[in-house]
Protein backbone atom coordinates (compact mmCIF):
# COMPACT_ATOMS: atom_id res chain seq x y z
CA UNK A 1 0.00 0.00 0.00
CA UNK A 2 1.26 3.47 -0.86
CA UNK A 3 1.60 5.91 2.02
CA UNK A 4 -0.49 8.93 0.97
CA UNK A 5 1.50 11.26 3.25
CA UNK A 6 4.53 10.73 1.05
CA UNK A 7 2.73 11.30 -2.25
CA UNK A 8 3.40 8.97 -5.13
CA UNK A 9 6.81 8.31 -6.69
CA UNK A 10 7.05 5.09 -8.71
CA UNK A 11 9.93 3.95 -10.89
CA UNK A 12 10.32 0.66 -12.75
CA UNK A 13 11.48 -0.96 -15.97
CA UNK A 14 9.51 -3.23 -18.28
CA UNK A 15 9.79 -5.08 -21.55
CA UNK A 16 7.05 -6.76 -23.53
CA UNK A 17 5.78 -7.78 -26.95
CA UNK A 18 2.15 -7.13 -26.00
CA UNK A 19 0.45 -3.94 -27.16
CA UNK A 20 -1.56 -3.23 -24.00
CA UNK A 21 -1.88 -4.06 -20.32
CA UNK A 22 -1.92 -2.61 -16.79
CA UNK A 23 1.49 -2.40 -15.16
CA UNK A 24 0.69 -0.74 -11.80
CA UNK A 25 -2.66 -0.48 -9.97
CA UNK A 26 -3.61 0.71 -6.48
CA UNK A 27 -7.19 1.46 -5.39
CA UNK A 28 -9.23 2.82 -2.55
CA UNK A 29 -12.12 0.38 -2.15
CA UNK A 30 -14.72 2.81 -0.77
CA UNK A 31 -13.89 6.27 -2.14
CA UNK A 32 -12.99 5.61 -5.78
CA UNK A 33 -9.42 6.90 -5.48
CA UNK A 34 -6.83 5.03 -7.56
CA UNK A 35 -3.55 5.28 -9.42
CA UNK A 36 -2.76 3.32 -12.56
CA UNK A 37 0.11 2.98 -15.03
CA UNK A 38 -1.11 1.40 -18.25
CA UNK A 39 0.32 0.52 -21.65
CA UNK A 40 -2.49 1.71 -23.94
CA UNK A 41 -0.96 0.78 -27.29
CA UNK A 42 2.41 -0.05 -28.76
CA UNK A 43 3.41 3.62 -28.69
CA UNK A 44 1.40 5.11 -25.80
CA UNK A 45 1.83 4.76 -22.04
CA UNK A 46 -0.47 6.51 -19.54
CA UNK A 47 -0.40 7.51 -15.88
CA UNK A 48 -3.98 7.83 -14.57
CA UNK A 49 -5.23 8.75 -11.11
CA UNK A 50 -8.28 10.02 -9.26
CA UNK A 51 -8.29 11.84 -5.92
CA UNK A 52 -11.93 12.89 -5.93
CA UNK A 53 -12.25 15.52 -8.67
CA UNK A 54 -12.27 13.27 -11.73
CA UNK A 55 -9.82 11.03 -13.54
CA UNK A 56 -6.60 12.80 -14.47
CA UNK A 57 -4.53 11.41 -17.36
CA UNK A 58 -0.92 11.91 -18.36
CA UNK A 59 -0.11 10.30 -21.70
CA UNK A 60 3.32 9.74 -23.25
CA UNK A 61 3.58 8.92 -26.96
CA UNK A 62 6.80 7.51 -28.38
CA UNK A 63 8.22 7.50 -31.89
CA UNK A 64 9.32 3.90 -31.37
CA UNK A 65 7.37 0.84 -30.24
CA UNK A 66 7.32 0.13 -26.53
CA UNK A 67 6.49 -3.52 -27.21
CA UNK A 68 9.78 -4.26 -28.99
CA UNK A 69 10.91 -6.71 -26.27
CA UNK A 70 13.49 -4.24 -25.00
CA UNK A 71 13.76 -2.64 -21.56
CA UNK A 72 12.03 0.73 -21.06
CA UNK A 73 12.18 2.93 -17.97
CA UNK A 74 9.09 4.58 -16.46
CA UNK A 75 8.98 7.26 -13.76
CA UNK A 76 5.65 8.55 -12.43
CA UNK A 77 5.20 11.08 -9.62
CA UNK A 78 2.46 13.08 -7.92
CA UNK A 79 3.22 15.71 -5.33
CA UNK A 80 1.53 18.87 -4.00
CA UNK A 81 2.27 20.88 -7.12
CA UNK A 82 2.00 18.54 -10.08
CA UNK A 83 1.93 15.05 -11.52
CA UNK A 84 4.50 13.85 -14.03
CA UNK A 85 5.26 10.93 -16.35
CA UNK A 86 8.55 10.15 -18.09
CA UNK A 87 9.36 7.22 -20.39
CA UNK A 88 13.03 6.45 -21.07
CA UNK A 89 14.87 9.68 -21.86
CA UNK A 90 11.92 11.47 -23.43
CA UNK A 91 10.78 14.85 -22.20
CA UNK A 92 8.75 14.61 -19.01
CA UNK A 93 4.99 15.11 -19.27
CA UNK A 94 3.62 17.39 -16.52
CA UNK A 95 0.10 18.04 -15.23
CA UNK A 96 -0.35 20.85 -12.67
CA UNK A 97 -2.62 20.28 -9.70
CA UNK A 98 -5.89 22.29 -9.97
CA UNK A 99 -5.62 25.29 -7.65
CA UNK A 100 -9.37 25.58 -7.09
CA UNK A 101 -9.54 22.26 -5.25
CA UNK A 102 -6.33 22.44 -3.33
CA UNK A 103 -4.08 19.47 -2.78
CA UNK A 104 -5.92 16.23 -2.00
CA UNK A 105 -4.21 13.17 -0.66
CA UNK A 106 -4.73 9.79 -2.22
CA UNK A 107 -6.82 7.55 0.01
CA UNK A 108 -5.63 4.06 -0.90
CA UNK A 109 -6.40 1.13 1.37
CA UNK A 110 -5.56 -1.88 -0.80
CA UNK A 111 -2.20 -3.45 -1.65
CA UNK A 112 -0.22 -2.21 -4.63
CA UNK A 113 -0.90 -4.63 -7.46
CA UNK A 114 1.46 -5.25 -10.35
CA UNK A 115 0.26 -6.51 -13.71
CA UNK A 116 -3.58 -6.35 -13.56
CA UNK A 117 -6.71 -4.50 -12.46
CA UNK A 118 -7.99 -5.96 -9.19
CA UNK A 119 -11.42 -4.32 -9.17
CA UNK A 120 -14.03 -6.86 -8.02
CA UNK A 121 -11.30 -9.52 -8.20
CA UNK A 122 -11.53 -9.45 -11.99
CA UNK A 123 -7.77 -9.28 -12.64
CA UNK A 124 -8.50 -8.01 -16.13
CA UNK A 125 -6.34 -6.16 -18.67
CA UNK A 126 -3.34 -8.13 -17.43
CA UNK A 127 0.18 -7.21 -18.45
CA UNK A 128 2.26 -9.88 -20.19
CA UNK A 129 5.97 -9.28 -20.09
CA UNK A 130 8.80 -8.58 -17.67
CA UNK A 131 9.28 -6.00 -14.92
CA UNK A 132 12.24 -5.15 -12.72
CA UNK A 133 13.78 -2.43 -10.52
CA UNK A 134 10.47 -1.39 -8.94
CA UNK A 135 10.80 1.49 -6.45
CA UNK A 136 7.90 3.05 -4.57
CA UNK A 137 8.61 6.35 -2.78
CA UNK A 138 12.32 5.58 -2.84
CA UNK A 139 11.96 2.07 -1.38
CA UNK A 140 13.00 -0.91 -3.49
CA UNK A 141 10.30 -3.57 -3.80
CA UNK A 142 11.66 -7.13 -3.72
CA UNK A 143 9.47 -8.66 -6.41
CA UNK A 144 11.76 -11.66 -6.79
CA UNK A 145 11.29 -12.70 -3.16
CA UNK A 146 7.51 -12.49 -3.50
CA UNK A 147 7.52 -14.67 -6.60
CA UNK A 148 9.80 -17.27 -4.99
CA UNK A 149 7.94 -17.50 -1.67
CA UNK A 150 4.35 -17.23 -2.88
CA UNK A 151 4.71 -18.77 -6.36
CA UNK A 152 1.84 -16.84 -7.98
CA UNK A 153 0.37 -18.55 -11.03
CA UNK A 154 1.94 -17.55 -14.34
CA UNK A 155 4.89 -15.71 -12.78
CA UNK A 156 8.51 -16.83 -12.85
CA UNK A 157 11.86 -15.35 -11.91
CA UNK A 158 14.31 -14.43 -14.62
CA UNK A 159 12.19 -12.69 -17.27
CA UNK A 160 12.52 -15.49 -19.79
CA UNK A 161 9.44 -15.23 -21.97
CA UNK A 162 8.23 -17.62 -24.61
CA UNK A 163 9.43 -15.25 -27.32
CA UNK A 164 13.00 -15.33 -25.99
CA UNK A 165 13.50 -18.71 -27.64
CA UNK A 166 12.70 -17.13 -31.05
CA UNK A 167 9.93 -19.59 -31.97
CA UNK A 168 8.80 -17.66 -35.06
CA UNK A 169 10.54 -18.60 -38.28
CA UNK A 170 11.45 -16.56 -41.36
CA UNK A 171 11.54 -13.15 -39.61
CA UNK A 172 8.06 -13.56 -38.17
CA UNK A 173 7.37 -11.27 -35.22
CA UNK A 174 6.70 -12.99 -31.89
CA UNK A 175 3.92 -11.57 -29.69
CA UNK A 176 3.84 -12.74 -26.08
CA UNK A 177 0.51 -13.69 -24.48
CA UNK A 178 -0.36 -14.73 -20.92
CA UNK A 179 0.53 -18.40 -21.29
CA UNK A 180 1.31 -18.63 -25.01
CA UNK A 181 2.74 -16.70 -27.95
CA UNK A 182 1.63 -15.73 -31.43
CA UNK A 183 3.68 -15.32 -34.59
CA UNK A 184 2.84 -12.32 -36.76
CA UNK A 185 3.77 -13.25 -40.35
CA UNK A 186 2.43 -10.02 -41.88
CA UNK A 187 5.76 -8.78 -43.22
CA UNK A 188 6.93 -12.13 -44.59
CA UNK A 189 5.92 -14.20 -47.62
CA UNK A 190 5.11 -17.12 -45.28
CA UNK A 191 2.07 -18.01 -43.24
CA UNK A 192 1.26 -20.67 -40.63
CA UNK A 193 1.41 -21.00 -36.85
CA UNK A 194 5.12 -20.10 -36.68
CA UNK A 195 5.47 -18.67 -40.21
CA UNK A 196 6.67 -22.03 -41.48
CA UNK A 197 4.27 -22.58 -44.38
CA UNK A 198 5.26 -21.74 -47.94
CA UNK A 199 2.72 -19.90 -50.10
CA UNK A 200 3.09 -20.79 -53.76
CA UNK A 201 1.18 -21.43 -56.97
CA UNK A 202 1.54 -23.75 -59.95
CA UNK A 203 1.30 -21.93 -63.27
CA UNK A 204 0.88 -22.98 -66.89
CA UNK A 205 2.31 -20.94 -69.77
CA UNK A 206 -1.04 -19.17 -70.28
CA UNK A 207 -1.53 -18.09 -66.66
CA UNK A 208 -0.38 -14.98 -64.81
CA UNK A 209 -0.80 -13.19 -61.48
CA UNK A 210 -1.02 -9.40 -61.46
CA UNK A 211 -0.63 -7.16 -58.41
CA UNK A 212 -1.53 -3.46 -58.50
CA UNK A 213 0.32 -1.07 -56.21
CA UNK A 214 -2.01 0.90 -53.97
CA UNK A 215 -1.65 4.60 -54.76
CA UNK A 216 -3.62 5.44 -51.62
CA UNK A 217 -0.29 5.20 -49.81
CA UNK A 218 1.35 7.55 -52.28
CA UNK A 219 3.06 7.07 -55.61
CA UNK A 220 6.25 5.04 -55.51
CA UNK A 221 9.61 6.05 -56.88
CA UNK A 222 12.45 3.70 -55.98
CA UNK A 223 16.14 3.42 -56.69
CA UNK A 224 16.82 0.56 -54.26
CA UNK A 225 14.72 -2.60 -54.28
CA UNK A 226 14.81 -6.21 -53.14
CA UNK A 227 13.15 -8.94 -55.20
CA UNK A 228 12.73 -12.43 -53.78
CA UNK A 229 11.21 -15.39 -55.58
CA UNK A 230 11.38 -19.16 -55.36
CA UNK A 231 10.81 -21.33 -58.43
CA UNK A 232 10.66 -24.89 -59.75
CA UNK A 233 10.66 -25.45 -63.52
CA UNK A 234 12.11 -27.51 -66.34
CA UNK A 235 11.44 -24.92 -69.05
CA UNK A 236 14.15 -22.44 -69.99
CA UNK A 237 11.73 -19.57 -70.49
CA UNK A 238 9.14 -17.55 -68.64
CA UNK A 239 8.75 -14.47 -66.47
CA UNK A 240 9.43 -14.93 -62.75
CA UNK A 241 8.59 -11.38 -61.68
CA UNK A 242 8.30 -7.96 -63.29
CA UNK A 243 7.58 -4.49 -61.89
CA UNK A 244 6.55 -1.88 -64.45
CA UNK A 245 4.87 1.49 -64.75
CA UNK A 246 1.47 1.95 -66.36
CA UNK A 247 2.92 2.59 -69.83
CA UNK A 248 5.51 -0.23 -69.58
CA UNK A 249 8.28 2.28 -70.29
CA UNK A 250 10.17 1.84 -67.04
CA UNK A 251 10.48 -1.65 -65.62
CA UNK A 252 12.60 -4.27 -63.91
CA UNK A 253 11.98 -7.84 -65.08
CA UNK A 254 13.41 -11.15 -63.86
CA UNK A 255 13.09 -14.19 -66.13
CA UNK A 256 14.59 -17.53 -67.13
CA UNK A 257 17.02 -17.38 -70.03
CA UNK A 258 17.60 -20.05 -72.68
CA UNK A 259 20.64 -21.42 -70.82
CA UNK A 260 18.68 -22.23 -67.69
CA UNK A 261 20.11 -19.15 -65.96
CA UNK A 262 18.57 -15.94 -64.63
CA UNK A 263 18.29 -12.76 -66.71
CA UNK A 264 17.44 -9.37 -65.18
CA UNK A 265 16.40 -6.51 -67.50
CA UNK A 266 16.38 -2.90 -66.32
CA UNK A 267 14.90 0.11 -68.03
CA UNK A 268 14.99 2.84 -65.40
CA UNK A 269 16.00 6.47 -65.62
CA UNK A 270 19.19 6.58 -67.62
CA UNK A 271 18.48 3.65 -69.96
CA UNK A 272 18.30 -0.09 -70.60
CA UNK A 273 20.78 -2.68 -69.32
CA UNK A 274 20.97 -6.37 -68.51
CA UNK A 275 22.57 -8.56 -65.87
CA UNK A 276 22.53 -12.36 -65.83
CA UNK A 277 23.98 -15.23 -63.85
CA UNK A 278 27.33 -16.23 -65.30
CA UNK A 279 27.58 -19.41 -67.38
CA UNK A 280 30.74 -20.20 -65.40
CA UNK A 281 28.49 -21.43 -62.59
CA UNK A 282 27.79 -24.46 -64.74
CA UNK A 283 24.31 -24.82 -63.30
CA UNK A 284 21.05 -25.28 -65.18
CA UNK A 285 18.38 -23.96 -62.82
CA UNK A 286 15.62 -25.44 -65.02
CA UNK A 287 16.21 -28.81 -63.39
CA UNK A 288 12.86 -29.35 -61.59
CA UNK A 289 14.50 -28.52 -58.26
CA UNK A 290 13.59 -25.84 -55.71
CA UNK A 291 15.62 -22.64 -56.06
CA UNK A 292 15.47 -19.28 -54.32
CA UNK A 293 16.50 -16.09 -56.11
CA UNK A 294 17.28 -12.69 -54.56
CA UNK A 295 17.89 -9.65 -56.77
CA UNK A 296 18.86 -6.31 -55.22
CA UNK A 297 19.64 -2.81 -56.34
CA UNK A 298 21.61 -0.74 -53.86
CA UNK A 299 23.98 2.24 -53.67
CA UNK A 300 21.32 4.46 -55.21
CA UNK A 301 20.51 1.95 -57.94
CA UNK A 302 24.08 1.80 -59.23
CA UNK A 303 25.00 -1.69 -57.99
CA UNK A 304 23.01 -4.82 -58.84
CA UNK A 305 23.42 -8.24 -57.23
CA UNK A 306 21.94 -11.62 -58.19
CA UNK A 307 22.12 -14.59 -55.85
CA UNK A 308 20.60 -18.03 -56.39
CA UNK A 309 20.60 -20.45 -53.46
CA UNK A 310 24.11 -20.68 -52.01
CA UNK A 311 25.91 -20.15 -55.28
CA UNK A 312 28.37 -17.24 -55.56
CA UNK A 313 26.69 -13.85 -55.85
CA UNK A 314 26.84 -12.03 -59.17
CA UNK A 315 27.58 -8.31 -58.64
CA UNK A 316 27.45 -5.74 -61.41
CA UNK A 317 28.81 -2.34 -60.34
CA UNK A 318 29.76 -0.76 -63.67
CA UNK A 319 27.49 2.23 -62.86
CA UNK A 320 28.80 2.86 -59.35
CA UNK A 321 30.75 5.95 -60.46
CA UNK A 322 27.84 7.67 -62.18
CA UNK A 323 27.34 11.20 -60.82
CA UNK A 324 24.77 11.81 -58.08
CA UNK A 325 22.56 13.68 -60.55
CA UNK A 326 22.03 10.54 -62.67
CA UNK A 327 18.42 9.38 -62.74
CA UNK A 328 18.39 5.78 -61.54
CA UNK A 329 14.84 5.69 -60.19
CA UNK A 330 12.03 3.40 -61.19
CA UNK A 331 9.25 5.99 -61.33
CA UNK A 332 5.64 5.27 -60.44
CA UNK A 333 5.50 1.46 -60.65
CA UNK A 334 1.90 0.36 -61.10
CA UNK A 335 1.92 -3.39 -61.83
CA UNK A 336 3.75 -6.45 -60.62
CA UNK A 337 3.46 -9.48 -62.92
CA UNK A 338 4.28 -13.14 -62.28
CA UNK A 339 4.27 -15.95 -64.87
CA UNK A 340 3.83 -13.62 -67.83
CA UNK A 341 2.64 -10.09 -68.67
CA UNK A 342 0.09 -8.69 -71.07
CA UNK A 343 2.58 -8.62 -73.97
CA UNK A 344 3.88 -12.18 -73.63
CA UNK A 345 3.27 -14.30 -76.71
CA UNK A 346 1.25 -17.52 -76.73
CA UNK A 347 3.05 -20.29 -74.89
CA UNK A 348 5.80 -17.97 -73.72
CA UNK A 349 4.85 -17.87 -70.06
CA UNK A 350 6.44 -19.56 -67.08
CA UNK A 351 5.51 -23.19 -66.41
CA UNK A 352 6.18 -24.51 -62.94
CA UNK A 353 5.77 -23.54 -59.30
CA UNK A 354 6.46 -20.07 -57.90
CA UNK A 355 6.70 -19.43 -54.15
CA UNK A 356 8.15 -17.09 -51.53
CA UNK A 357 7.37 -14.04 -53.70
CA UNK A 358 8.28 -10.61 -52.29
CA UNK A 359 8.99 -7.17 -53.67
CA UNK A 360 10.20 -5.09 -50.74
CA UNK A 361 7.20 -5.27 -48.35
CA UNK A 362 4.71 -6.51 -50.95
CA UNK A 363 3.75 -10.20 -51.05
CA UNK A 364 1.63 -10.86 -54.17
CA UNK A 365 1.11 -14.61 -53.78
CA UNK A 366 0.20 -14.28 -50.13
CA UNK A 367 -2.32 -11.58 -51.09
CA UNK A 368 -3.71 -13.77 -53.86
CA UNK A 369 -4.78 -16.48 -51.43
CA UNK A 370 -6.11 -14.23 -48.70
CA UNK A 371 -9.75 -14.67 -47.76
CA UNK A 372 -11.26 -12.41 -48.91
CA UNK A 373 -8.88 -11.66 -51.76
CA UNK A 374 -7.93 -7.97 -51.91
CA UNK A 375 -9.14 -6.15 -55.02
CA UNK A 376 -5.64 -5.11 -56.14
CA UNK A 377 -4.70 -8.72 -57.02
CA UNK A 378 -6.13 -10.45 -60.07
CA UNK A 379 -5.33 -13.31 -62.42
CA UNK A 380 -5.55 -14.32 -66.04
CA UNK A 381 -7.60 -16.31 -66.75
CA UNK A 382 -9.89 -14.62 -64.27
CA UNK A 383 -11.28 -17.91 -62.93
CA UNK A 384 -9.59 -18.11 -59.54
CA UNK A 385 -10.42 -21.83 -59.29
CA UNK A 386 -7.61 -22.40 -61.78
CA UNK A 387 -5.13 -21.05 -59.22
CA UNK A 388 -4.65 -23.22 -56.15
CA UNK A 389 -2.33 -22.53 -53.26
CA UNK A 390 0.66 -24.87 -53.38
CA UNK A 391 3.60 -25.38 -51.02
CA UNK A 392 5.81 -26.36 -53.96
CA UNK A 393 7.14 -29.48 -52.29
CA UNK A 394 7.84 -27.98 -48.85
CA UNK A 395 6.32 -29.41 -45.69
CA UNK A 396 4.87 -26.96 -43.20
CA UNK A 397 6.87 -26.61 -39.98
CA UNK A 398 4.87 -26.79 -36.77
CA UNK A 399 5.94 -25.80 -33.25
CA UNK A 400 6.93 -28.57 -30.82
CA UNK A 401 4.35 -29.42 -28.13
CA UNK A 402 4.58 -27.36 -24.97
CA UNK A 403 4.37 -28.54 -21.41
CA UNK A 404 1.07 -27.65 -19.75
CA UNK A 405 1.47 -25.09 -17.00
CA UNK A 406 -0.27 -26.10 -13.79
CA UNK A 407 -1.09 -24.08 -10.75
CA UNK A 408 1.06 -24.82 -7.76
CA UNK A 409 -1.15 -25.60 -4.73
CA UNK A 410 0.48 -24.30 -1.59
CA UNK A 411 -0.07 -26.28 1.67
CA UNK A 412 -2.59 -24.69 4.05
CA UNK A 413 -1.01 -26.34 7.12
CA UNK A 414 2.68 -26.78 7.95
CA UNK A 415 4.16 -30.22 7.22
CA UNK A 416 4.84 -32.61 10.11
CA UNK A 417 8.25 -32.39 11.75
CA UNK A 418 11.10 -34.65 10.75
CA UNK A 419 12.08 -35.99 7.36
CA UNK A 420 8.62 -37.27 6.47
CA UNK A 421 7.54 -34.17 4.53
CA UNK A 422 5.93 -34.43 1.15
CA UNK A 423 9.19 -33.32 -0.45
CA UNK A 424 10.83 -36.61 0.62
CA UNK A 425 8.03 -38.77 -0.75
CA UNK A 426 9.34 -40.61 -3.80
CA UNK A 427 7.97 -43.17 -6.24
CA UNK A 428 9.53 -46.17 -4.46
CA UNK A 429 7.90 -45.26 -1.14
CA UNK A 430 4.59 -44.80 -2.90
CA UNK A 431 4.83 -48.29 -4.43
CA UNK A 432 5.52 -49.93 -1.05
CA UNK A 433 2.66 -48.16 0.67
CA UNK A 434 0.32 -48.98 -2.19
CA UNK A 435 1.20 -52.68 -1.97
CA UNK A 436 0.55 -52.81 1.77
CA UNK A 437 -2.81 -51.09 1.38
CA UNK A 438 -3.80 -53.54 -1.38
CA UNK A 439 -2.97 -56.60 0.78
CA UNK A 440 -4.93 -55.23 3.73
CA UNK A 441 -7.94 -54.58 1.52
CA UNK A 442 -7.87 -58.14 0.12
CA UNK A 443 -7.69 -59.68 3.62
CA UNK A 444 -10.59 -57.57 4.85
CA UNK A 445 -12.68 -58.51 1.81
CA UNK A 446 -12.00 -62.24 2.34
CA UNK A 447 -13.05 -62.05 5.99
CA UNK A 448 -16.28 -60.30 5.05
CA UNK A 449 -17.17 -63.02 2.49
CA UNK A 450 -16.47 -65.87 4.97
CA UNK A 451 -18.55 -64.18 7.67
CA UNK A 452 -21.51 -63.72 5.34
CA UNK A 453 -21.46 -67.36 4.27
CA UNK A 454 -21.31 -68.53 7.87
CA UNK A 455 -24.24 -66.37 8.98
CA UNK A 456 -26.43 -67.56 6.10
CA UNK A 457 -26.22 -71.32 6.94
CA UNK A 458 -29.43 -73.18 8.28
CA UNK A 459 -28.82 -75.02 11.59
CA UNK A 460 -30.81 -77.84 13.45
CA UNK A 461 -33.10 -80.75 12.38
CA UNK A 462 -35.91 -80.63 9.84
CA UNK A 463 -38.52 -82.99 8.39
CA UNK A 464 -38.58 -84.28 4.86
CA UNK A 465 -41.03 -86.38 2.81
CA UNK A 466 -38.39 -88.72 1.51
CA UNK A 467 -39.53 -92.34 0.91
CA UNK A 468 -38.80 -94.87 3.64
CA UNK A 469 -38.33 -98.61 3.34
CA UNK A 470 -36.76 -98.40 -0.07
CA UNK A 471 -33.18 -98.66 1.09
CA UNK A 472 -32.83 -102.28 -0.03
CA UNK A 473 -33.77 -101.75 -3.66
CA UNK A 474 -31.13 -101.57 -6.29
CA UNK A 475 -32.83 -99.47 -8.90
CA UNK A 476 -33.60 -95.81 -8.52
CA UNK A 477 -37.08 -96.10 -10.01
CA UNK A 478 -38.09 -98.65 -7.36
CA UNK A 479 -37.40 -96.24 -4.51
CA UNK A 480 -40.73 -94.63 -5.06
CA UNK A 481 -42.65 -97.80 -6.06
CA UNK A 482 -41.68 -99.71 -2.89
CA UNK A 483 -41.96 -96.82 -0.44
CA UNK A 484 -43.87 -97.28 2.79
CA UNK A 485 -45.11 -93.74 3.28
CA UNK A 486 -45.06 -90.17 2.16
CA UNK A 487 -45.44 -90.57 -1.58
CA UNK A 488 -48.53 -90.92 -3.73
CA UNK A 489 -49.64 -94.35 -4.96
CA UNK A 490 -48.12 -95.18 -8.27
CA UNK A 491 -49.68 -97.82 -10.46
CA UNK A 492 -47.43 -100.76 -11.04
CA UNK A 493 -47.44 -101.63 -14.69
CA UNK A 494 -46.28 -104.64 -16.51
CA UNK A 495 -44.84 -104.88 -19.95
CA UNK A 496 -45.74 -107.75 -22.31
CA UNK A 497 -43.69 -108.89 -25.20
CA UNK A 498 -45.68 -110.40 -28.04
Amino acid sequence: MINPLKGVDIRFQFKTTASSGILIMNRGELNGDFIEVRLVSANILQFRFNVGYGIQVLSQSTAYPLNNNKWHTVHTERNRKQASLQVDTMEKKILDEPMEFGFKKLRLNTPLYIGADTKENSYRDGFVGCMRALQVNGEAMNMMKKVVTEAPYGMTVGCIGKCDSSPCLNNGRCVEHYHSYECDCTYTPWRGIICGREVGVNLDTSQMVRFEFDEAFGRLSTDEETFRIGFITQDKQGLLMQVTDAANKEFISIEMNNNGGILVNFNVGFGFWQVSTPTSLGVDFANKQQHELVVQRRHGGRIVSIKVDDYPEKIDDQWKDYPASTDTKLDNPKWLYMGRNTTTGTGGGFKGCLFRAAFDNNYPLKNLFQDPKPPNVDTAPVDLNLFREDRCGYEEIFPPPEAVEKRRILPTTPPPPGNGTIDNFDAESGAVIGGVVAVVCIVILALVVIGCRHMSRHKGEYLTNEARGADAVDHADLHIVNNQSGQPDIQKKREWYI
